[in-house]
């Protein structure tokens, strides 16, 4: 095999050692540059080259060892067919049936082999066909796995053909041992105890035609000889433990007798200390003792028989039978102690329970008289059933106590019916609970229906003497909820105060009852604001509408203003008197608007008045300064009055101001001026 690597090696380390050569020379040379550069890009493909043939090889290299497995494979599978030559031809039954599929599967992994072999050598791959590289030794490698495992089993198959053989042998020696010493073992039983065992001897003779099958079987079918040596041992187990067995079951039948003697005074002793003779007659677990007998004499003629499966049946069956009788005894006298106590308990439980029964009938009559029938009908049934049972349990109780008294001893059927007992009680003591609870429940509902008539009588004597006080009219809804809740107490006091109650109905009306208290409350405060808040507003706008009627006399049209004032005025009044708030609050806001825009009128006619003698001052002053020019004027400083009664002060010669030019705006005012820091004596006016 071409070894590809120090072929690679001693291609890079060739181009290593020119290309440094080159270089050399290349700086010496004028025109060494390009060709260096060239000898580079070559130097860096031949190493590609090299790197991609190492990969190729690699991959060969892995292939190559999945194709020397198949050499060990074949060696190892023919190994283990030459093992298995020293049975060919003499083996039989079961080991020639595992040695032919031994050998079968082994011939037809060497025939794969083989051609896998020849695949292998026909094969040739290109050294840079990774994927076909990577395919073939994956798809070998699968095969070749299978095919080892298959091995591998095989041969463990084989190895344990003659271990088998060994281990069968020692073991077939040692049934055989062991079997002769269980023989001896029956056999002196037998004589001991003059029974014939003939079960035991049948049993023992087929464990020896067994073994000696084995024995036989073995120099030709281990496998078969191993398989019946292993039964062999079952068997051998079983008679092994019958024969321990045996002593255990004689003893029990020369002892029986003692046992029933036993059993019998056991069952005087606890008839006597319980007192539970006439139980112990009716019941009569003697019985048993014959029952007992019976068995145990069956017991024994299997146990001259030998058949270990009947004998123990029968004495289990017999001792059974006498532990049963104590059992019964026993339970009896248990059973009458707790009998007894239970129905003591239960009887003074009862008592009690009738006695709160009897306790509650007065206060139901009350109730049924005191309440409408929705409230305790249903309870009336409960409380009528809760009585019968108590009755029922009482006399339940009586028939109990007899059975288990002395004179009839009857303790099953005594705590049948007491057992019977628990969940009648318990009902009825339920249905007790109830009802007293139901009771406190109804006086609690009709004590907080009767406090809350209370509290609602009082919030609408409030609402109405909040009516009262503040003169107020009702009227549309208001009046129909005052009339409906007059109504509704009445009924509701009426409810409230006549038997049967119908807390249903009652709570009913006593809601709407206070549905339209606090709609009514809500009705009187909002007409009581809403007529305060009129009243306000109609004084505001009398005040203001005379203080303007005087001062604006002249200046605004106050015949218009007062028509509609005055339509306002009395149209608020009237509403106001026929309690109408709602509708006298927005006359009345008409009339703070009336007042408002009348103010407005008034606002600018004075304005305007202001504005016309600005104008006169202008003119008086330029008047003033043609007469100054001729030598006229008045002096400096002095007062004059205009034509309106307005004060207004002559210029003084000295001064650049000019005072009515101060008094209007500035017609280019200054940008970076403030507006509020300004000379404000000219401004305003009136």
């Amino acid at each position: 095999m071409v070894n590809y690597r120090w072929m690679l090696l001693s291609f890079l380390l060739f181009f290593m050692l020119g290309g440094n050569a080159f270089a050399a020379a290349a700086a010496s040379g004028s025109g060494g540059g390009r060709s260096w550069i060239w000898f580079i890009a070559a130097a860096a493909a031949a190493a590609a080259i090299g790197v991609a043939v190492l990969f190729g090889w690699r991959k060969r290299q892995k292939l190559e060892q999945q194709r020397a497995r198949i050499d060990e494979l074949i060696e190892a599978i023919d190994k283990a067919k030459a093992e298995l030559k020293p049975y060919d031809g003499q083996a039989r039954g079961m080991t020639e049936e595992l040695i032919e599929r031994i050998n079968g599967e082994l011939s037809g992994s060497l025939l794969t082999l083989n051609e896998l072999k020849s695949q292998s050598a026909r094969s040739r791959i290109f050294l840079l066909h990774y994927t076909r590289l990577n395919a073939e030794a994956d798809t070998l490698r699968t095969e070749l796995d299978s095919l080892a495992a298959g091995a591998e089993r095989n041969t463990a198959e084989i190895r344990r053909i003659a271990d088998t053989g060994r281990e069968a042998e020692r073991t077939i020696r040692q049934l055989a041992a062991q079997s002769a010493a269980l023989r001896t073992e029956i056999e002196l039983q037998s004589k001991a105890t003059s029974f014939p065992l003939e079960a035991l001897f049948d049993r023992l003779k087929h464990l020896e035609s067994e073994v000696s099958r084995a024995f036989a079987s073995l120099p030709e079918d281990p496998v078969a000889a191993e398989t019946i040596a292993r039964n062999c041992l079952g068997m051998l187990d079983l008679l092994t433990g019958d024969m321990d067995d045996f002593p255990l079951f004689f003893d029990q039948f020369d002892r029986f007798e003692s046992a029933i003697a036993d059993c019998r005074s056991r069952l005087d002793e606890i008839r006597e200390t319980a007192g539970i003779g006439r139980a112990i007659q009716r019941l009569n677990p003697y019985f048993n003792f014959g029952l007992a007998r019976e068995a145990l004499h069956k017991m024994y003629r299997e146990l001259r028989r030998g058949d270990m499966s009947e004998v123990r049946s029968f004495g289990m069956k017999a001792d059974r039978l006498l532990a049963e009788a104590v059992e019964v005894a026993a339970a009896q006298a248990g059973l009458k102690d707790a009998t007894r106590f239970d129905a003591e308990r239960l009887l003074n439980k009862t008592a009690v329970l009738c006695e709160e029964i009897a306790d509650l009938e007065q206060p139901f009559e009350q109730i049924r008289s005191a309440y409408a029938v929705i409230h305790w009908s249903a309870l009336l049934e409960k409380f009528r059933r809760a009585k019968e049972d108590a009755a029922d349990a009482e006399a339940r109780l009586v028939e109990a106590s007899g059975l288990a008294s002395d004179a009839q001893q009857q303790f099953d059927r005594a705590r049948a019916l007491l057992d019977q007992l628990p969940p009648l009680l318990s009902a009825a003591e339920q249905t007790v609970q109830e009802c007293g609870e139901t009771f406190r429940k109804l006086a609690e509902r009709l004590e907080a229906c009767r406090n809350e008539i209370g509290s609602l009588q009082e919030s609408y004597r409030q609402t109405l003497q909040a009516v009262s006080s503040e003169a107020l009219v009702l009227t549309g809804e208001s009046e129909r909820l005052r009339a409906t809740a007059e109504a509704l107490g009445r009924k509701t006091r009426e409810l409230a105060q006549t038997e049967p109650f119908n807390l249903d109905s009652l709570e009913f009306e006593l809601e709407h009852y206070r549905q339209d208290i606090e709609a009514l409350r809500e009705h009187v405060g909002r007409a009581a604001a809403d007529k305060q808040e009129a009243l306000l507003l109609m004084q505001a706008g009398k005040t203001g509408y005379e203080s303007l009627q005087a001062a604006g006399r002249g200046r605004i049209n106050e015949r218009h203003y007062r028509q509609r004032y005055e339509s306002l005025s009395c149209k608020a009044g009237k509403l106001l008197a026929a309690g109408l708030y709602a509708e006298a609050l927005k006359h009345a806001s008409d009339m703070k608007d009336l007042i408002e825009r009348m103010n407005h009128d008034y606002e600018n006619a004075l304005a305007e008045e202001r504005r016309q003698e600005l104008l006169e001052q202008r003119h008086l002053r330029r008047h003033s300064s043609d007469y100054t020019l001729h030598g006229g004027g008045h002096s400096a400083g002095s007062v004059r009055w205009n034509s309106a009664g307005i004060g207004v002060s002559d210029p003084d010669p000295d001064s650049d101001r000019d005072p009515v030019t101060d008094l209007l705006p500035d017609p280019n005012p200054d940008p970076n001026s403030d507006p509020d820091s300004g000379d404000s004596s000219g401004r305003g006016g009136g």
